[in-house]
């Protein structure tokens, strides 16, 4: 309740963490706080701490930090960069929900990118993830400004809504060792040109590039045996889709429903042409021939 309290310097102090809504009354954070100067032995910093600091636009984090929890950052809209130690190995859950950072470097020790993280992060622009990120949770930059992604080697998960509504996303780099892409995580990401799914993935799961509308070629690889509900729904620009997998995967429902069948042609290999125009829902495209 200190309203007009704009500047807090915690370097002297010797707690090592931060107590819950330390900054942040019943979601009202302090509005006039704009630089914050934490503990120099701080370790944890505990949920909603500076939730809604809408006006907090510089925090000095000590090398000692380690874990971030829950909403900390969250809705601290005029918060544009962060500089987090190299010691950070836990970044939880909305930890920076609805807030205006730019860009970002996740810190070497840190192995998941929690669930809402950085969603509804609209000015967030840059990502640089500097180590050994495993797994990128459900709805982890759902909503955010990312222009181009390159998802590191040894990711293994990307959760479902991971990217969904990232409407400035034109490029996406996933590396082989994905084997999991959750439903809708690529949805409404209506600038996106280019993305390959990786040879690990079995399964395009349901919505998972829905509305694409930039999309112009797609690539089902050889190992996919089944294309979920929606999977390309409304991917209206789609030219060529090209589908390598001799046996014709799997179709639930009808996963190319706003695609013109017409006009786009179905590229396969050359011995499965006939197999293609035999089976239902495949046979729905008036061209298809040999890739």
């Amino acid at each position: 309740n200190l309203i007009n309290v704009e500047l807090i310097d915690f370097s002297q102090l010797s707690n090592t963490s931060l107590p819950y809504g330390s900054f942040s009354n019943d979601g009202v954070g302090m509005e006039k706080l704009k630089r914050m100067v934490l503990p120099s032995r701080l370790n944890t910093i505990n949920h909603y701490a500076f939730n809604n600091c809408i006006n907090l636009s510089e925090v000095v984090f000590p090398e000692t930090l380690v874990t971030i929890r829950q909403y900390t950052f969250s809705g601290c809209s005029s918060l544009k960069v962060v500089s987090l130690p190299s010691n950070v190995r836990t970044i939880d859950s909305y930890a920076f929900y609805n807030s205006g950072i730019v860009s970002i470097n996740i810190p070497q020790n840190v192995s998941v990118i929690s669930q809402s993280t950085f969603k509804g992060c609209l000015s967030l622009t840059s990502v640089v993830f500097d180590g050994s990120v495993r797994s990128i949770g459900t709805d982890a930059f759902n909503g955010s400004g990312l222009k181009s992604i390159s998802i590191p080697s040894g990711v293994t998960i990307i959760g479902s809504n991971a990217f969904y509504d990232c409407k400035s996303l034109v490029s996406v780099s996933i590396p082989n060792s994905v084997y999991s892409i959750g439903g809708a995580a690529f949805a409404y990401c209506t600038a996106l040109t280019s993305i390959e799914i990786p040879s690990a993935v079995t399964v395009i799961d349901n919505n998972l590039i829905r509305g694409c509308t930039s999309l112009t070629t797609f690539t089902i690889p050889a190992q996919i045996t089944r294309i979920d509900y929606n999977a390309l729904m409304d991917c209206s620009g789609m030219k060529v889709l090209i589908c390598n997998a001799t046996t014709p995967p799997q179709l639930v429902s009808d996963p190319f429903m706003g695609i013109n069948k017409e006009t786009c042609i179905l590229k396969v290999p050359s011995e499965s042409v006939d197999i293609y125009k035999a089976t239902t829902q495949w046979q729905t495209f008036v061209n298809i021939e040999a890739k």
